[in-house]
């Protein structure tokens, strides 16, 4: 994304858990913040409860939350005390947890924040219920994905599949950080960026070196502020659909029976086409956004899509 004019929502996922999706989410938001934009970091699910001086805390919300200076609650929606898959936790607990509700969320925080970042759950697999797993959850939100690697050995393999898994459920993966880079890197550590931007053709954004400050569980954020320039978002790869794209599409996928199509198409410099939307915004081919203010009619006119309030 060259000469970036506002840094879109974005959904940091990992190849795997433990590969420091939390910390760079962290570090995004901080770096964010510094910038002036109004960012908010969001974790749906945090499994595994820890106590600090005989407080429980879930330290992944916890972190999110003092980076981006907000109250812990506002950081995550649901949280588990066994550090387990999302669905094996919420069974132990007692709790069911409902997608819609966080799909709901990160609606709910879009509308009121320029910036919200998403963090995922373990790697994109994992189930969140018996029935619905992180990918559909991926899909129904369908942010623009940062993943989050290691360097070590094996991780050009978890890369690529991890990948493939997400352009293959029709997500797109705007960038890559490798994360945790020792100081003294082994040479299959130190040529691991560019075989993944080789092989994956995604950009790597950066590489977040060994913070050695955050060892010891240290959950203060602000080490993080010396290492903000190790991502650049500017070469974030954003999904952008073009006009030409868009009428073809259209013209092979839709049916516009209330639209007189001869006076729309003859319309200069070409017919508004939207291509993408969340909540009540709408959003074109060249990414100005819209509220849509007549939903409510077609609403009407074809059903809400859910059963029980059609």
């Amino acid at each position: 994304m060259n000469g970036r004019e506002r840094t879109p929502s974005l959904l940091i996922l990992g190849t795997d858990t433990g590969v420091g999706k939390t910390l760079v989410t962290a570090l995004l938001v901080r770096k964010l913040k510094l910038e002036g934009v109004d960012v908010h970091p969001y974790k749906p699910v945090a499994s595994g409860m820890v106590h600090r001086d005989g407080v429980p805390i879930w330290e992944d919300p916890f972190f999110l939350a003092a980076a981006a200076g907000i109250p812990e609650a506002d950081a995550g929606t649901y949280r588990l005390t066994r550090p387990l898959s999302p669905h094996q936790a919420a069974r132990i607990d007692g709790v069911t947890i409902d997608v819609e509700r966080i799909t709901g969320r990160v609606a709910e925080l879009r509308a009121n924040h320029a910036c919200v970042l998403a963090e995922g759950v373990g790697g994109v697999m994992v189930p969140m219920t018996d029935e619905v797993g992180f990918l559909e959850l991926a899909q129904r939100l369908d942010l623009p994905i940062v993943l989050v690697a290691r360097a070590g050995l094996g991780t050009l393999n978890h890369t690529q599949l991890t990948v493939e898994v997400l352009v293959n459920a029709g997500l797109h993966v705007a960038g890559i950080v490798v994360c945790d880079m020792p100081d003294e890197p082994s040479e299959d550590e130190e040529a691991a960026p560019g075989e993944m931007e080789r092989l994956a053709r995604i950009p790597v954004l950066g590489v977040v070196p060994h913070i050695p400050e955050l060892d010891e569980d240290n959950l203060d954020p602000a080490p993080l502020d010396n290492y903000l320039e190790a991502v650049d978002l500017s070469r974030l790869h954003l999904p952008s659909v073009g006009y030409e794209r868009a009428l073809a599409a259209d013209e092979r996928c839709l049916w516009h029976p209330f639209t007189p199509m001869t006076e729309y198409l003859a319309e200069q410099p070409h017919p508004l086409m939207i291509v993408k939307g969340y909540g009540s915004t709408l959003i074109d081919t060249e990414g100005n956004e819209y509220i849509d203010g007549v939903s409510s009619l077609w609403v009407t006119v074809h059903g809400h899509r859910v059963p029980r309030i059609d």
